[in-house]
């Protein structure tokens, strides 16, 4: 579940890579995916914004192995 705000502790990040990818690629929460991919809050994700998240994360993810970061 999206919360409407971003809530974390440093420390939570530390061997997490999606909990990292969420918060670098900004779909984190509802207000960063209204602020940075243009989706509404206010209203449930549809299916294809639910796919759209989950690939975002997973190229980042991606890109991060790539580089041997992940």
């Amino acid at each position: 579940m999206l919360h409407d705000r971003c809530d974390f502790d440093i420390q939570s990040f530390k061997g997490r890579p999606v909990f990292i990818a969420q918060h670098t690629t900004g779909t984190c929460c509802r207000g960063c995916l209204e602020k940075w991919h243009k989706i509404p809050k206010g209203r449930q994700l549809s299916e294809q914004e639910q796919e759209y998240v989950v690939e975002v994360i997973l190229e980042w993810i991606r890109r991060q192995m790539k580089r041997g970061e992940a």
